[in-house]
């Protein structure tokens, strides 16, 4: 008779809830309780907020409303989808150049906000014939109808702008509406007839008392009136360009003029800052920065150093490191941050540092050699966060005390419940992996049009909570 031994079995799918509902438990490897900080809280599964970004940005000149400030034209044509136009790059100087001299385009590089002051005017002053009116120069066809409400002031501005040629071609736009609309005939010939028995001498500036210079302007011209903030970013498939595309342009595209400029990073971006070719723009939070020509505006998500090792070369910590070699992009702001840590740490100028071509490089570099990589980033905020969670990579700990001498990193872990592959767990627990942080700056240069900074430093100080959602830190 054969011999039956009881066996217990548990189910996948129990450990699977096990681990879930206890994702705080004992580490695969020791690390010292009091260094222990909390660990990314996303869920490897997710769409992340992060992602390929277009180009648009950069080839197209930019929409200039927000949904919000545009909401009172959309109010204007509820049977019609009235949307902002866009403009090549090009089409941005010419405006400018054209209409610079322009006292009423002047007066609206002035005003504090005007996208808002001309939509309130057009909420309270809307016209019957406004409905599908084109812009095509300086002063707003759009307006222009809005006189006919008041025709004293619609006489008013005849007079004063008969020479204009915008007013000139939006009169015979709407002399041939009049033939097919009694009630606009009527309107212009009240207009006419005030107008002849206005003697003063004619004041091309003109405009109705009240009424803002920006409500007078075309979409293109009040456009043109806003300043360009010209934002350096990393690549377009990083968190940098996301967060200035998907966070910040919806939040200040009615103050400003945003051209978002790719780079290779933390040094690449600081090279633009300091040139001029950049007004605002990323940067890691160990960057060496002049504080008197940049100002922090805000910090938005926590960057996170990334250690990760061909599973081969049996690394657990920054500490087994010693004898291999590390793969980092050339001049990158990864690079940057590994020459921090060598100040903080002199033993690590004597691990061999490799030039990477780009971070895929360093991946291919580091399995096929058991070498390592490194980079900083907000986990997996960028296309390299996914890249890294391999099954022939394991991120290892950087857990020495002596980076975190000082204000400059601080102590976290990333979690195999973001990197299921490359931090190994068990099937009772998460597990941890320690490293340092630093804090992503996004600065300003304090030369930046003095007229609009304070409030677009405003709206971007706002900006910090949201994004730190956004990317659940």
């Amino acid at each position: 008779m054969a011999l039956i031994i009881p066996m217990l079995v548990i189910s996948s799918a129990w450990s699977a809830s096990l681990k879930s509902s206890n994702p705080a438990r004992t580490p695969s490897f020791k690390i010292p309780t009091k260094t222990l900080a909390p660990a990314y809280k996303t869920k490897p599964n997710q769409n992340f907020k992060f992602g390929v970004g277009d180009n648009t940005v950069d080839n197209q000149f930019n929409k200039q409303q927000s949904q919000k400030s545009f909401s009172g034209f959309q109010a204007l044509f509820p049977n019609q989808q009235h949307q902002p136009k866009s403009f090549p790059k090009e089409d941005l100087e010419k405006y400018r150049n054209q209409y610079r001299s322009n006292p009423l385009y002047e007066q609206a590089t002035r005003q504090a906000d005007p996208w808002a002051a001309r939509n309130q005017y057009h909420q309270a002053n809307s016209s019957r014939w406004s409905s599908g009116v084109s812009d095509t120069g300086l002063i707003s066809a759009v307006f222009l109808y809005s006189l006919l409400n008041n025709t004293s002031n619609a006489a008013q501005y005849a007079h004063n702008h008969q020479n204009d040629q915008d007013y000139r071609q939006w009169r015979e736009q709407a002399d041939q509406m009049a033939k097919n609309d009694p009630e606009l005939k009527e309107a212009l010939a009240k207009v006419d007839s005030q107008k002849q028995s206005i003697t003063t001498q004619p004041n091309p500036n003109w405009l109705p008392a009240g009424v803002p210079s920006s409500a007078a302007l075309s979409e293109a011209a009040l456009a043109a009136s806003l300043p360009t903030l010209n934002i350096c970013t990393g690549s377009e498939r990083g968190p940098y360009y996301a967060v200035a595309k998907d966070v910040i342009y919806p939040e200040v595209g009615a103050t400003v003029n945003m051209a978002l400029i790719t780079t290779k990073g933390s040094p690449d971006i600081l090279a633009k800052l300091q040139s001029g070719a950049c007004d605002a723009g990323f940067l890691q939070g160990d960057t060496l920065y002049d504080a008197e020509k940049l100002e922090v505006v805000f910090k938005p998500f926590l960057e996170a150093g990334h250690l990760a090792c061909s599973v081969d070369s049996k690394s657990k910590t920054i500490a087994d490191i010693a004898d291999k070699k590390i793969w980092i992009p050339k001049n990158s702001g990864s690079r940057m941050t590994w020459d921090r840590l060598a100040t903080l740490n002199p033993a690590y100028k004597d691990i061999a540092v490799q030039d990477a071509v780009n971070y895929e490089d360093a991946i291919l570099k580091a399995t096929q050699n058991q070498g390592c990589l490194f980079y900083m980033a907000a986990p997996h905020a960028a296309a390299i966060g996914r890249l890294i969670n391999r099954k022939d990579l394991r991120l290892v700990a950087i857990d020495d005390p002596l980076l975190l001498k000082g204000d400059l990193y601080q102590s976290r872990t990333l979690s195999s419940e973001d990197y299921g592959r490359a931090i190994e767990d068990s099937a009772f627990s998460y597990a941890y992996v320690q490293t340092i942080v630093a804090p992503a700056l996004f600065v300003v240069s304090k030369q930046w049009s003095p007229e609009k900074a304070a409030t677009v430093k405003l709206q971007l100080n706002d900006l910090q909570k949201k994004i730190k959602r956004e990317v659940k830190q």
